[in-house]
C-alpha cells in the first residue's frame, strides 16, 4: 500500500503504530474528552464524513471512500465510542506530517484498482480494525484456550 522512504522498513514503524494509536486513546481518556463526549460526538461524524467525502471526490481518493463508510460502519458497531475518532486525529496528523516529510509514499492505485490520495485519510480503519481484531482474539483466547490450558 504504501513505501519507505529507504529500501527497508525503519525501525520506529512498529513502535510508531503503537504511539499513533496509544496517543488518540489517551486523548479519548482526558478530562475534558470524558466531559465534553457527547457534545464532541455529533461534531467528529460531521467532520469525519466531510473529510471522506472531501477527499473522495476532490482527490478520486476511492480507498479512502471505502475505508471511510467501513470506519463508520465499525464505530457505529462500537456504539460511537470517541475514542476511535480521537485514534483518527492521531492518525490523520501523523499520515499527513509522515507523507509531508517524504518518510513514505502511499501508491497512487493499491488493492488491485482502488485509487488512493497521498495519503488517503482512510487509512484510520486499519487502527480501529486492529483493535477490534486484537479485541476479538484476546476474547477467544480468555475464554476458549486459555481455560482449556488449566
Amino acid at each position: 500500500m504504501y513505501d519507505y522512504r529507504t529500501p527497508y522498513v525503519p525501525f520506529y514503524v512498529p513502535f510508531g503504530h503503537s504511539i499513533v494509536y496509544a496517543t488518540g486513546y489517551i486523548f479519548a481518556h482526558t478530562q475534558w474528552a470524558a466531559r465534553h463526549d457527547k457534545a464532541l460526538r455529533p461534531i467528529f461524524i460531521v467532520f469525519y464524513a466531510v473529510v471522506f467525502l472531501l477527499v473522495g471526490y476532490y482527490w478520486n481518493d476511492y480507498f479512502s471512500l471505502l475505508f471511510g463508510l467501513l470506519f463508520f460502519v465499525l464505530v457505529r458497531r462500537k456504539r460511537w465510542q470517541n475514542v476511535y475518532f480521537f485514534i483518527g486525529i492521531a492518525v490523520f496528523t501523523t499520515e499527513l506530517i509522515g507523507t509531508y516529510y517524504n518518510c513514505w509514499i502511499w501508491r497512487p492505485i493499491t488493492y488491485g484498482g482502488l485509487a488512493t490520495a497521498n495519503p488517503p485519510l482512510g487509512a484510520v480503519f486499519f487502527y480501529g480494525g486492529g483493535d477490534v481484531l486484537l479485541d476479538k482474539i484476546v476474547w477467544y483466547y480468555e475464554r476458549k484456550i486459555q481455560p482449556a490450558l488449566t
